[in-house]
């Protein structure tokens, strides 16, 4: 076996080593949180790799890369296709959008929530001047939930749907509403944008990232959403949450419930890529979500990367099981 077999090889078991780490051994920091948040591409270089020195002369070098492929392709297959169900109760498009704070950002934001139809629209990095500008006449949404503070992280509502009550979470990017549709019970809507992780650099180097800021701002935030758990209550959870579905702030805001693209969308679904690179048809991480309890139902879930941001939009549609109790 020739030395660039066997370094290829020691590839395929580093990264089928890292997926072993992040499935049960999840890192809130260090290196270990790094490769948790790129590890798609780190299997597909191994995937190559692997389809590289396959015949290779030694048998265990094709155990390897045999145990490698099946433990990727039952790690993001299922994860990449769905079977939604059909829809069977009253309808709620919702959407998650960070519209990128910035040059341009109030024609950039009317733009694309004029291209949207869905009856709640989640907004991040939501400036003031661009708050002021969501106007009724301007959006088409007769309800609004919009904070005010002057930060990158400001986060908003508008809704088709009359906003019974809302309020923001003191020190975080949260906004928790009450919106009443029609012909179901009210649905709390929790619009977040979590702080982001701070990346640790060898030279120009990206060599660990800490996430202690952001998993705080995580961990307070799923304790809201706790309440109204336990009340029984039909809660939504959307945004820009600055976390892959990979690391363990994920699972701990996402325990109990159901992730709509997981449930209903096709393919990775990436919802962000650099702003350098936000001429791209697709995103490059998934960080963007819609999150529900289990009585509202996603049947599609689709994402828009055609708007004029670092971010795509997903939208969703939901299924509301839950009849209003009064006619």
């Amino acid at each position: 076996m020739t030395t660039l077999q066997k370094g290829t090889l020691v590839w395929v078991a580093l990264v089928l080593a890292t997926i072993f780490v992040n499935t049960f051994l999840a890192q809130p920091f260090g290196p270990s949180a790094l490769g948790a948040i790129f590890e798609p591409y780190l299997v597909l270089t191994a995937l190559v790799a692997g389809i590289v020195v396959f015949h290779a002369p030694h048998w265990a070098a094709r155990v390897l890369v045999l145990a490698f492929i099946a433990v990727a392709l039952t790690r993001y297959v299922p994860a990449w296709t769905s079977s939604p169900p059909e829809s069977g109760g009253d309808p709620l498009r919702v959407s998650a959008w960070n519209i990128l704070a910035g040059e341009d950002a109030v024609a950039r934001a009317l733009e694309g929530i004029s291209a949207s139809n869905a009856d709640l629209i989640g907004l991040q990095e939501l400036e003031p001047q661009v708050a002021a500008a969501l106007t009724r006449e301007a959006t088409a949404f007769e309800f609004r939930g919009l904070t005010s503070v002057s930060t990158m992280s400001d986060v908003g509502l508008l809704s088709r749907h009359p906003i019974l009550e809302s309020q923001t979470m003191t020190d975080l990017s949260v906004l928790r509403a009450v919106v009443g549709p029609p012909a179901a019970e009210p649905i709390v809507v929790y619009v977040v944008h979590p702080p982001l992780g701070r990346i640790v650099y060898l030279g120009n180097v990206p060599v660990s990232v800490d996430f202690a800021v952001r998993d705080v701002a995580i961990a307070r935030l799923r304790a809201r959403v706790e309440v109204d758990i336990a009340h029984e209550r039909s809660v939504v959870v959307l945004g820009d949450f600055n976390t892959t579905e990979r690391e363990r702030a994920y699972a701990q805001l996402s325990a109990g419930l159901r992730d709509a693209h997981l449930d209903a969308g096709l393919g990775p679904g990436l919802t962000w890529r650099p702003d350098p690179l936000s001429f791209l048809p697709f995103g490059m991480l998934r960080i963007d979500y819609v999150l529900s309890t289990p009585d509202l139902v996603a049947t599609s879930s689709t994402v828009d990367c055609s708007l004029r941001s670092d971010h795509c939009r997903v939208d969703v549609d939901l299924t509301m099981t839950r009849r209003s109790a009064t006619p």
